[in-house]
């Protein structure tokens, strides 16, 4: 758990010729949870109340992943056997004030709260998993320029993949973005730059 972090006048940079994840709390918030033999196991992270203003410069390269607080979340549930695995990263009341640049690669991500969030839900047998990202009463004030990639006001990357039985979700809820997206992205929107659903 983070909770009421707050960080002022950051100037925080990636990688300038290489990929990298970038954020003004983390580069990458990772939550991954494998159960197995009818258990059922659930691991969650939580960001509370924090909140972040300065500027983020992202990586140079494809794959780079740059956010206000987080560059990346991934949230991976896995369940095999008749195991139950769930994994879940959840934003509650956060803020960003920073201006977040992205580098120039087609496959670089930049979001005015996380650069790139994947929830991934798998299954083998009779098992069943849940990947889960969540971002409840948070906002972005902050500018984000991206020179090529995908540009969102909160979420540049929204990658979800469903298989039987495992079910990967993003649900954001009384959110909002303010500042400004400019430059050459791919794809730009205000709540999200790039929407992907697998299976």
């Amino acid at each position: 758990v983070i909770d009421s972090l707050h960080l002022v006048s950051t100037y925080i940079q990636g990688r300038p010729n290489g990929n990298s994840c970038t954020g003004g709390i983390a580069g990458v918030a990772y939550s991954y949870t494998p159960a197995s033999l009818g258990k059922t196991i659930r691991n969650e992270v939580k960001i509370i109340a924090c909140s972040h203003s300065g500027t983020i410069i992202g990586g140079g390269s494809t794959g780079s992943n740059t956010g206000g607080l987080l560059g990346q979340a991934a949230a991976s549930g896995y369940g095999r056997g008749s195991g139950r695995g769930e994994a879940a990263i959840i934003m509650t009341s956060c803020r960003n004030y920073a201006d977040v640049t992205s580098g120039g690669a087609e496959f670089a991500y930049a979001g005015g709260l996380i650069g790139n969030a994947s929830a991934l839900g798998n299954a083998t047998g009779a098992g069943s998993g849940l990947g889960s990202i969540e971002l409840l009463y948070s906002y972005n004030r902050g500018n984000i320029n991206v020179l090529k990639g995908s540009a969102g006001g909160l979420i540049g990357y929204l990658n979800i993949n469903q298989v039987p039985n495992a079910i990967g979700e993003i649900k954001i809820t009384d959110c909002y973005a303010t500042g400004k997206i400019t430059g050459m992205a791919i794809y730009a929107g205000g709540l999200g730059g790039q929407v992907r659903q697998q299976g």
